[in-house]
């Protein structure tokens, strides 16, 4: 859930706004675990259960219905698409939805988009910091990914409002 921008020497956390986190949970029903995430952002995702930084989820198991926007930058999402796509080849994890930057020339894009269905948003996501500020210029666009079978087509009905869907090759 937690955003990671790299601004001269620090990092900024940036969090998914409350309209997208309700799509996610019109599609899923409930979220139980958001393994990147925060008390702030806790506020409003309200996931059954969340690992903080502190916490490290790339080191825990993932089980029930995730929600996931993983820290960007220096082949940090990659470590984090990887462990999600672990989980759900376990079977422990039904369902996922994942926020990411559009990043179409790496490998964990591709493979996502190979096999699952995506939401490439019409808008750029104003992400919100921590005193609740939303971002008034942001850099880049998203893609929401469905990783599951069971809500697909909720999802497309849902996430069709807001973005272009895609489904796999």
């Amino acid at each position: 859930m937690t955003k990671n921008i790299l601004h001269s020497s620090k990092t900024t956390e940036w969090y998914t706004p409350p309209h997208l986190i309700e799509l996610a949970r019109k599609v899923m029903g409930k979220i139980d675990l958001d393994p990147a995430s925060n008390n702030v952002a806790q506020k409003w995702i309200k996931a059954e259960k969340y690992y903080t930084i502190e916490d490290d989820g790339l080191t825990k198991i993932w089980t029930g219905n995730v929600w996931l926007n993983p820290p960007y930058g220096n082949g940090i999402t990659t470590k984090w698409i990887d462990k999600l796509l672990e989980e759900y080849g376990s079977m422990v994890m039904p369902e996922a939805i994942i926020l990411v930057r559009p990043a179409v020339s790496s490998r964990w894009f591709n493979t996502l988009a190979q096999n699952f269905v995506r939401c490439e948003t019409l808008f750029r996501i104003r992400f919100i910091d921590a005193n609740g500020t939303e971002q008034k210029s942001p850099a880049h666009g998203n893609v929401l990914f469905y990783v599951g079978k069971k809500n697909m087509g909720t999802f497309v009905e849902v996430f069709d409002r807001i973005g272009v869907i895609s489904r796999p090759i």
